[in-house]
């Protein structure tokens, strides 16, 4: 959507400016509230870009911190949260076969929808209403093609039947 602000207002008085960060309210012209959902984001066009495909350093809560008592394994699928957006996402572990409680590790995460993210953005990743872990966003890969996005949606036998044809 592309707009104009026509008023900025904060615990209601009007400002002639707002800075990134601030909580604030925002007229905004030929926009209705139904338009607006949970995790958009307002910004000077072509400033910001949505990501889908992610590098991460990631610290793996133990079940004593809060977290899980199980290890996880590669395509797992987690909801991960990030400043006012949450999306789900596919968790891929490169360099080994599954992750402890407790542990730090790098993950490949594959976002089901494109969000606005950038290097070194904080996230936690949730299972349910059980917190796994948090990190930091440390690479950027280029975007998932429709191929790799329809393929986050399949399920463990069809990834085993893909890979039993190669």
């Amino acid at each position: 959507m592309k707009t104009t602000v026509t008023g900025v207002e904060m615990f209601h008085k009007t400002l002639e400016e707002a800075q990134a960060g601030d909580q604030l309210g925002a007229l905004v012209r030929s926009i209705k509230r139904e338009q607006i959902k949970r995790g958009m984001v307002m910004a000077k066009p072509c400033t910001v870009k949505a990501h889908d495909n992610l590098e991460a350093a990631v610290y793996i809560l133990s079940k004593e911190e809060g977290g899980r008592s199980k290890p996880f394994t590669s395509f797992i699928q987690l909801q991960m949260f990030s400043m006012t957006w949450d999306c789900a996402t596919q968790v891929n572990i490169p360099d080994k076969e599954m992750v402890m409680p407790g542990e730090d590790a790098t993950l490949h995460l594959r976002l089901l929808k494109p969000m606005v993210c950038e290097a070194g953005q904080r996230f936690t990743l949730r299972l349910g209403d059980l917190t796994l872990g948090t990190g930091v966003i440390t690479k950027i890969n280029k975007n998932l093609s429709e191929d790799d996005r329809m393929k986050l949606l399949e399920g463990k036998k069809a990834r085993e039947k893909a890979a039993a044809k190669k």
